[in-house]
């Protein structure tokens, strides 16, 4: 049997099987494994991954990754890649925010992911929440569209990747939270306070303090780009 059907045989939670079977069904319209671990292994857990389409070399072992993005990795290597993902901002009760802890790096940040090839952002965001968290949510809002260098994110193996991320605000329509998943160790809601503690994603730090005050409005930030050659008088205008 090969590792891709005896990872399908395991005894996994819902949402980690869907994601399986959403990999491992592009891989057989074409995309190729672009690094395999030689375990055959069931566990998703802390051991390395068996049984999807492709992976990313991580300090936690393998992390699955789009067969799309191992397409691209295929012709350019590590260089750095510029794609689009989502992020979910989840509040509970008292203003806390959903965060998971990402198996590579044991870093903390919130559910999110790239988008795929024809998926909209709205269905991204609910997809790798409900694959990272077990939780079904709804959009309700765009919080705004973030960038730059605070999202690159460089992993072990090399391959480095820089995001354009819209954030959204996400509430829970159904699902239970898990604690584990193929790409996270823990999921669970925290304070602003906690927050500032923990050890997190660059990135987080510049989007979640703007997201704890509850942004009623999208977030357009300051433009920091001026034409070529403009003068001081223009610029600031």
């Amino acid at each position: 049997m090969s590792q891709l059907s005896t990872a399908m045989d395991c005894n996994e939670p819902e949402h980690i099987r869907a994601r399986r079977s959403r990999i491992t069904g592009a891989a057989s319209e074409g995309a190729s494994i672009r690094s395999l671990p030689s375990s055959s292994s069931c566990k998703w857990g802390s051991d390395k991954l068996a049984g999807l389409a492709a992976f990313q070399d991580t300090e936690a072992g393998y992390l699955a990754i789009s067969p799309y993005v191992a397409r691209l990795r295929e012709q350019v290597g590590s260089t750095r890649l510029l794609l689009p993902s989502v992020t979910a901002i989840v509040y509970g009760p008292l203003g806390e925010i959903l965060l998971v802890r990402q198996r590579d790096g044991n870093v903390w940040s919130t559910p999110g992911g790239s988008v795929e090839i024809d998926e909209s952002p709205i269905d991204a965001v609910v997809r790798e929440t409900w694959e990272e968290t077990g939780l079904l949510v709804k959009p309700e809002a765009l919080i705004g569209v973030f960038g730059g260098p605070s999202f690159v994110i460089r992993y072990a193996g090399g391959d480095e990747t820089q995001y354009v991320m819209s954030v959204f605000e996400c509430s829970v329509t159904s699902g239970r939270m898990t604690n584990e998943s193929d790409e996270v160790t823990a999921c669970r809601f925290v304070s602003e306070i906690e927050f500032r503690a923990l050890d997190v994603s660059e990135w987080t730090k510049e989007v979640l303090p703007l997201c704890y005050s509850r942004p009623r409005r999208p977030i357009v930030g300051a433009v920091t780009w001026v034409p070529p050659n403009s003068s001081p008088s223009l610029s600031s205008g």
